[in-house]
């Protein structure tokens, strides 16, 4: 990749976010280049580089490189297309990556990015345990006690009805929901939850400060 390839490429995600504090990269020629670091510095844009035969140094991003070539693979695989078509699929192995969820989070890597649900032709995701019963967590912002009642959740892409068997209602966001992992929970006193079962799936143990609802 030459000089100017990469120059053109931060211009475009320059006009999407603005100008980072530092820009991290290994010690290939094209950002070593006289050219592309004057450009970073007119910008206040400060660099730094790996050390020298050390990839663990740029760890974060050649563990995502390594994750989305397992989705180009598959994606070549599913549409029986030789490896070196690798660059037809990149876009839709991005889409993928970029629309999983993330247990310890909650949220996709594009919600957290942009701050809104990402839609796809089947319009817009939602995890499993969202959409067929079984037990979730409701976080609690608010201890009034340590014993709440059994609730019902009706979701849909944005939020949940949360409906107590006294008929109270309230609409919460699906950031304040969580899965769970085991059939029950036991909470102590340092956490503001309290013991519920329901008929949801289960997929993560839940987080202190949290309680459950159905």
């Amino acid at each position: 990749m030459s000089s100017s390839a990469v120059i053109k490429c931060l211009n475009d995600l320059f006009a999407l976010f603005g100008f980072p504090g530092y820009i991290h990269t290994d010690r290939g020629t094209s950002f070593m280049s006289t050219e592309v670091q004057h450009f970073l510095h007119e910008r206040g844009i400060a660099t730094s580089r790996t050390t020298p035969v050390s990839p663990r140094g740029n760890g974060q991003i050649e563990r995502l490189n390594g994750t989305l070539w397992k989705a180009i693979t598959l994606a070549l695989h599913s549409k029986e297309l030789d490896i070196a078509k690798w660059e037809l699929v990149l876009n839709d192995a991005l889409q993928s990556i970029r629309s999983l969820l993330c247990t310890a989070t909650n949220r996709t890597p594009h919600e957290r990015l942009l701050g809104f649900n990402r839609r796809s032709g089947s319009g817009t995701s939602l995890p499993t345990w969202l959409t067929s019963p079984g037990p979730v967590l409701l976080k609690k912002n608010l201890r009034s006690s340590k014993y709440d009642p059994i609730t019902e959740e009706k979701c849909n892409p944005q939020y949940a009805v949360i409906r107590t068997p006294n008929g109270r209602e309230e609409t919460v966001s699906l950031r304040m929901l969580a899965s769970r992992k085991e059939q029950k929970v036991i909470e102590n006193e340092n956490q503001s939850g309290t013991e519920l079962d329901t008929d949801c799936p289960v997929q993560s143990s839940p987080p202190r400060n949290q309680h459950t609802k159905t």
